[in-house]
């Protein structure tokens, strides 16, 4: 199915992703494989930015519905164009005990694109601002006795997909949303959608080079170093003066 470039952003040519060492990272990290996990599993839980037209009982009962679904119907890819960022290096690689993946967008692109997921791409907007789901829609919404319902991508996908709270800006984040068919919401594709529970795999995408933090265990970065060599991938080992 064709990748779809709906923002018009032109991807930036290198991605990176954070990461902390653990069974699950390293699994992934060796099979080359990334990740997808499902909305409602991401890091910032105010994800979806929405807001009902009308807010009054009835209409905020059926907008909660909304949003729950919403977040169980979309699946949220992250990366961020910054390899060098402090606060990240903490957050998510245990203060530099874990290690940061860089990768071609063409590559992730290309293999997102073989896959039978539909996907849009775009850079985040930190701001505080929210898309209107109108009344007409919520009515609609409210008439479905089984939650069995469509969302136009167009109307819903640029703003909810790709806006997060100001506080998160230091990430810099650039980012894949997809959407199934046959979850109570179909955000993005009507044919051919795969179904996914939690979240699910991009196979066959291998890192252009790794950054591997200082404080790693010793045996975990032999394992990685050993990776790298075996795949010629390009390694690094980073400390706090690597950074912003």
């Amino acid at each position: 199915m064709e990748l779809i470039d709906y923002l018009l952003n032109k991807p930036p040519e290198k991605l990176y992703k954070y990461r902390e060492v653990n069974e699950n990272n390293l699994t992934a990290l060796f099979d080359d494989r990334i990740y997808v996990p499902r909305a409602d599993r991401v890091n910032d839980k105010n994800e979806l930015a929405l807001a009902p037209e009308n807010s009054n009982k009835h209409y905020d009962e059926i907008f909660n519905r909304f949003i729950k679904l919403g977040r169980k119907g979309c699946y949220i890819l992250s990366f961020t164009i910054l390899p060098d960022n402090l606060k990240m290096w903490n957050k998510y690689c245990e203060k530099f005990s874990g290690f940061v993946l860089e990768y071609d967008s063409k590559d992730i692109i290309e293999q997102i694109s073989k896959s039978r997921t539909g996907s849009k791409w775009g850079y985040v907007k930190y701001n505080c601002e929210k898309v209107i789901v109108s009344k007409l829609v919520l009515d609609e919404i409210g008439k479905e006795q089984n939650a069995n319902y469509q969302i136009r991508v167009d109307e819903y996908s640029t703003g909810f997909f790709f806006i997060k709270t100001p506080r998160w800006k230091y990430e810099e984040e650039f980012r894949f949303a997809f959407g199934v068919e046959g979850q109570d919401i179909n955000f993005i594709n009507k044919n051919d959608a795969i179904i996914y529970k939690k979240g699910f795999f991009i196979e066959n995408v291998i890192p252009t080079k790794i950054f591997i933090g200082f404080n790693m265990e010793e045996k975990i970065k032999e394992q990685i170093i050993d990776y790298c060599l075996h795949k010629h991938i390009k390694h690094e080992i980073v400390n706090k003066s690597f950074t912003k």
